[in-house]
């Protein structure tokens, strides 16, 4: 993997990880501030509305790691383009395809983990 490839993918994380988080959190509270009135009606303890939430988050998962993946590249590539990165990477002369490669591979794994996640639970 070329240092290129890896100083990508870590601009790429981060706001990976804040994108998935902001959206896993407006979905519990969105979905905590509808089925509320129920988890008090029924005295629902801490522990079975945490169990509760674990089981669907499989299924918000395959909703919100699209959303995420596709926030957190407009992210990347306009704090790249914010700090002339990319010109400087077309002017050492890598091309926009290769630059796109770590992008495009992980989107490709994103999709693999989705269809496994949407399958298996």
């Amino acid at each position: 993997m070329r240092i290129i490839d890896k100083y990508l993918l870590k601009e790429f994380a981060l706001p990976l990880l804040y994108c998935f988080d902001a959206f896993v959190m407006l979905f519990i509270v969105l979905d905590l501030l509808d089925n509320l009135s129920d988890f008090l009606q029924y005295h629902a303890k801490l522990g079975q509305v945490l169990s509760y939430y674990l089981i669907i988050l499989p299924e918000a998962f395959v909703m919100i790691l699209p959303m995420s993946l596709l926030l957190a590249v407009l992210f990347c590539l306009s704090n790249l383009g914010k700090n002339n990165e990319l010109i400087a990477l077309r002017a050492c002369g890598v091309s926009v395809v290769r630059m796109a490669l770590p992008l495009l591979a992980a989107g490709a794994m994103a999709t693999v983990v989705v269809f496994y996640v949407d399958e298996a639970f």
